[in-house]
């Protein structure tokens, strides 16, 4: 079957607010009534200059301690590097808890050419 997916905003930003995303699909042959939320993002404010959003299951909920907590996307500040981090997971016995990181996308402008995308992943844990 076909699935239609859309991106909307789902809140704007103020001067001090936080801006929402929703990612909705829509399978083929269904009324736009029955879109359903894949996931949701919020931009966070940092203390840094690059951009963080909270990736979650729910439009709701955006606390890295809810159970709808997906990842953090976090940018440097001109906007080409981005690192996706999981959820906190415990290190090594007594050292504390470390994020995972999932991917690393990098944009490049090389002169007059379209933008070139890469991502980097993890290797596959296979046991």
């Amino acid at each position: 079957g076909t699935l239609r997916a859309q991106l909307r905003i789902l809140q704007r930003g103020g001067l001090l607010g936080r801006s929402r995303y929703g990612l909705f699909v829509q399978p083929a042959g269904q009324a736009e009534s029955q879109e359903v939320l894949v996931m949701a993002a919020e931009r966070q404010q940092m203390m840094t200059l690059g951009s963080c959003y909270v990736i979650s299951e729910s439009d709701k909920e955006f606390s890295r301690d809810c159970a709808s907590y997906v990842a953090r996307l976090a940018g440097n500040l001109l906007c080409t590097q981005y690192l996706l981090h999981g959820k906190r997971c415990p290190r090594y016995e007594g050292q504390g808890t470390q994020r995972e990181e999932l991917a690393a996308f990098r944009f490049q402008k090389p002169g007059d050419a379209p933008r070139a995308l890469r991502v980097v992943l993890p290797a596959a844990d296979i046991e």
